[in-house]
């Protein structure tokens, strides 16, 4: 137990210089959302600001995904102490990864929360699906934050995890729905690339959740069924 909390000291110490990043969400939250026309009534929602939404999702993903890519030297320091400790017998691959995620969320959902605080009223995001869509952009970055480590564990160091990382993640974020709409992708690749896009599953929730689809023949057809069905 002394073990599993000397790396969670170990990881906040870490992590303490990161607290910056908390003000960049805030300050991209607000520069984005500048940019983002108001949309006031459902009728602006479905037809002139549509575009706008759906970059603005779409950035908040690729904002939080590419985010997390700071957290790579801390996951190779920290896995240099799993190494020596767990050949120690201080504690095995189960505690650490409960220490690390205790660890490693908190300054995660902290810079989710002030990214949505500041971005939702300033662009007029649905009051009701607010909670929705932090929950969304929280667990997204959370999965971006395991697949640093699973990237971690894959190369010898970290230069090479920082260098294959964006590459890495523009694939994910490239068959998310927003760059390319996947009714239009070619069946080779639409049979499995989205479906290994956690990107993709994130951004759909979060379209459906502003663009709900339609029930009756008259209503606008969901932007969720043009670029993502």
């Amino acid at each position: 137990e002394s073990a599993i909390a000397e790396h969670l000291r170990n990881a906040s110490a870490a992590l303490a210089p990161a607290a910056d990043p908390a003000a960049g969400a805030a300050a991209a939250a607000a520069a984005v959302s500048a940019l983002v026309e108001q949309i006031q009534t459902l009728e602006e929602r479905y037809h002139t600001a549509q575009f706008n939404i759906l970059g603005l999702l779409f950035f908040s993903l690729l904002f939080v995904i590419f985010g997390i890519q700071q957290m790579i030297p801390t996951i190779f320091e920290e896995r240099l102490l799993f190494y020596r400790e767990r050949s120690a017998g201080a504690y095995g691959s189960a505690a650490y990864t409960l220490s690390s995620v205790a660890a490693l969320s908190p300054l995660t959902l902290l810079n989710s929360a002030l990214y949505c605080a500041v971005l939702a009223p300033m662009a007029n995001l649905a009051f009701a699906e607010r909670g929705f869509f932090l929950l969304v952009v929280a667990l997204t970055q959370q999965v971006a934050l395991f697949f640093c480590q699973f990237l971690a564990s894959c190369v010898p160091h970290a230069g090479a995890a920082i260098a294959v990382y964006p590459a890495a993640a523009f694939f994910l974020l490239a068959y998310g729905g927003f760059i390319i709409q996947l009714p239009h992708l070619m069946p080779t690749l639409r049979c499995w690339a989205p479906s290994v896009s956690f990107a993709r599953w994130a951004f759909q929730s979060l379209v459906i959740s502003q663009f709900p689809p339609s029930r009756h023949p008259h209503d606008p057809v969901s932007i969720d069924e043009v670029v993502l069905a």
